[in-house]
């Protein structure tokens, strides 16, 4: 839900500044006033979550006086956001008990800052508020011991519930003051008469601590002491009180910070508290170098298919587990951290031996893929690791645990279950990647997008059996970037939704042009790839079949190419979708396999038609086995009724080997490459001049009527 935020500013400019930084953050403004009165009005009639004010407003009243009178009937936390830093104001201020103080001109982060310190703040002082009246309700009900000194002669008289509070009967504590003072807790005596001293010593009239005592069972016991210290002739004479046992709260406050800086599930430390050990190691390794730390961070492969698979609830014990594996790797001086979902991170520290690090990288990822039983079911799964050492230098926590999420994250474009060190061209790669997403942004605007089509062909006839449209960009300053590199930024950014929806349309009415212009006896088909980003988002059944009807299009005609990963990632979605467009005609293939973890016998329940192998395989044709297992899915494919395409054949003698096997259809640089529509349009006109005459075949020869 979120958070409401009411802006009290006498600038109106500098209100809607700040208006338009926290709705981009996400926040809901409730209103915007520039006198306290009618912020008063704004705020009985709408409580928002916080309020930001400026101290100098329009009107009677000054922004202090107005959060002094909110506090009159509001607990609603006020953040002083102001050019004001003189020590008048800076009192005047503190009466009103702000949540936050920003100095004009302020920088977002330091606003976004504030009010999330102050939203948190504010949240925990409510809940520590409520658990204080529950106690005090509790504590109507029992009387607190009494405690009378006298400072004379050291007399000291305790009441028969300070005695219980303590576990003692009536009649077995002694009331000396050696006895009392040897109930105290040896770590918080001193303190004690250092406190007690000073007050003597001021004429202090009221005396409060709150300190542990010793349980007869051997416990320890949070008490609250208050008194009163009575002075005769300058000097303490009589001191009198009460003893309190609030070892409840103590606990709850102690498990309130406890579940502050834990993960709920786990029971492991959470970011925060994680972020704060790993500034602890940073600070060490910079004032003794050999003082070495290792930062891991850790995702799972494919979890989102254990969770869809087998339901949250599995999920989860998946997850405790994994916790448990890791515990039992990593020493006591080490730090384990669930950081949200399924990334987890390691901070091994205090080592000398570098060599240490990859050795436990890899007993964490065998421990990761031993089967989890979870109800009897085991789960397999695999861990995907960033590593950030002490050598990389990194300043800040926070940094660090950002250089470790980027090498996780080219570990996991490795494969699963691969690891990768964070090093100095891993940072220089996501810059160059980041600079792309956003060079990228407005190329669709901009026109900078074009589509190139490489024919397909059936290879025993030689004749084209469709095109695939292949998305280039063309930009000033970027020159011959390549085009998987170009759709990773997009689907990154999430660019990849509109531009998909742009290249399916441009296909279909390129298609739909050539069909018309050219009469052909034959309807062409064209091949459209589909990223798993553009699912659900930006493709829907409804949506193909409307570009079908206003292209004109058989729904034959168009043809999609769907990779083995979008399996992975969304299986039931996938597997709806698939269904939903086979009904209405659409031909589905299934683009790069081999490079995944389906398998022939899972895609025979799907409605595929074809499968293209992919381009790696034929880069390892040289190699027998790797002939031997493109022959294997090519026979298996036959028999569960499907056809395949060879990506990527670039020489003859793969050319004639995919014929020998039986493949039935192909594509690459042998047979042609990607060409523009101008280009495709003179391969219809005169297939037998325009194709490639190495091969000896005819393209088309009955293409136009």
């Amino acid at each position: 839900m979120k958070s409401r935020i009411l802006i009290v500013e006498d600038e109106l400019i500098v209100a809607l500044d700040i208006k338009t930084r926290l709705e981009r953050k996400g926040y809901l403004v409730t209103g915007m006033a520039s006198r306290g009165e009618e912020a008063l009005a704004m705020l009985q009639s709408d409580p928002p979550d916080l309020v930001l004010m400026d101290i100098k407003l329009g009107g009677e009243i000054d922004g202090i006086q107005t959060a002094q009178r909110i506090h009159f009937f509001s607990d609603v936390p006020v953040v002083y956001l102001t050019a004001f830093a003189d020590d008048e104001t800076l009192q005047r201020a503190k009466l009103s008990e702000p949540f936050g103080y920003i100095l004009k001109p302020f920088e977002e982060r330091d606003l976004i800052t504030n009010i999330e310190i102050g939203l948190y703040k504010h949240k925990m002082e409510q809940a520590l508020r409520e658990r204080e009246e529950r106690y005090s309700l509790a504590l109507q009900g029992a009387n607190d011991g009494i405690w009378d000194w006298n400072l004379v002669s050291n007399e000291f008289y305790v009441s028969q519930r300070f005695k219980s509070i303590l576990g003692y009967q009536n009649d077995e504590l002694c009331t000396s003051l050696s006895d009392i003072l040897a109930l105290i807790h040896p770590d918080d005596l001193e303190t004690l008469r250092s406190m007690f001293t000073a007050q003597l010593h001021t004429h202090e009239p009221h005396l409060e601590a709150e300190h542990r005592m010793l349980h007869k069972n051997g416990e320890t016991v949070w008490v609250l002491t208050r008194g009163a210290i009575i002075y005769r002739d300058g000097h303490g004479w009589r001191a009198a009180g009460s003893l309190t046992d609030i070892s409840l709260r103590k606990r709850s406050e102690e498990q309130a910070l406890h579940d502050a800086l834990h993960d709920g599930l786990t029971g492991l430390p959470n970011r925060a508290l994680f972020l704060d050990r790993v500034e602890q190691a940073i600070e060490r390794n910079k004032r003794n170098p050999e003082r070495l730390y290792a930062l891991l961070h850790m995702d799972l492969d494919r979890f989102k298919v254990i969770n869809d698979s087998f339901g949250q609830q599995v999920g989860d014990a998946v997850l405790i587990k994994i916790a448990q594996m890791l515990k039992s790797l990593f020493r006591t001086t080490d730090s384990l951290a669930r950081l949200g979902g399924d990334d987890f991170a390691i901070l091994v520290d205090d080592f000398s031996d570098p060599d240490l690090v990859e050795p436990l990288i890899q007993r964490v990822q065998d421990t990761i893929k031993k089967p989890i039983f979870v109800d009897n079911i085991p789960i397999l799964t695999s861990a995907s690791i960033g590593i950030v050492s002490s050598s990389a230098g990194c300043e800040k926590a926070d940094l660090a645990l950002r250089d470790a999420e980027i090498a996780m994250y080219k570990a996991k474009a490795l494969g699963a279950g691969q690891y990768q060190f964070f090093d100095l061209e891993l940072r220089r790669q996501t810059l160059s990647q980041l600079e792309l997403e956003h060079a990228l942004r407005g190329a669709l605007d901009r026109h900078e997008y074009r589509l190139l089509y490489q024919p397909i062909i059936h290879l025993l006839s030689g004749k084209i059996a469709s095109f695939e449209a292949l998305l280039r960009w063309e930009s000033p300053g970027y020159h011959d970037v390549p085009a998987a590199q170009v759709v990773a930024a997009l689907e990154a950014s999430g660019q990849i939704i509109p531009v998909g929806i742009w290249v399916l349309e441009e296909a279909c009415r390129q298609l739909s042009e050539w069909q018309a212009k050219y009469h052909l006896e034959t309807p062409l088909a064209v091949n459209v790839n589909v990223s798993g980003k553009q699912l659900p988002l930006g493709f829907s059944v409804e949506s193909i079949q409307h570009l079908l009807d206003t292209s004109g299009l058989h729904a034959n005609q168009l043809i999609l190419e769907i990779t083995e990963s979008i399996f992975l990632e969304n299986p039931y979605l996938t597997k709806e979708l698939m269904v939903a467009l086979d009904k209405i005609g659409v031909e589905l293939h299934i683009d790069d396999f081999g490079t995944g973890y389906s398998s022939l016998s899972y895609l025979e329940k799907l409605p595929v038609s074809t499968i293209k192998i992919d381009q790696s395989f034929l880069d390892g044709f040289d190699n027998h086995e790797t002939r031997e297992i493109v022959r294997t899915i090519i026979q298996l494919a036959h028999k569960l009724g499907m056809r395949t395409t060879a990506e990527g054949i670039e020489r003859k003698d793969q050319l004639a080997k995919l014929k020998e096997m039986g493949c039935n259809f192909g594509q690459g640089h042998l047979i042609s490459r990607a060409l523009n529509p101008e280009a495709i349009e003179k391969l219809i006109l005169d297939p037998l001049q325009n194709s490639p005459k190495h091969l000896g075949m005819q393209f088309l020869p009955q293409l136009r009527k």
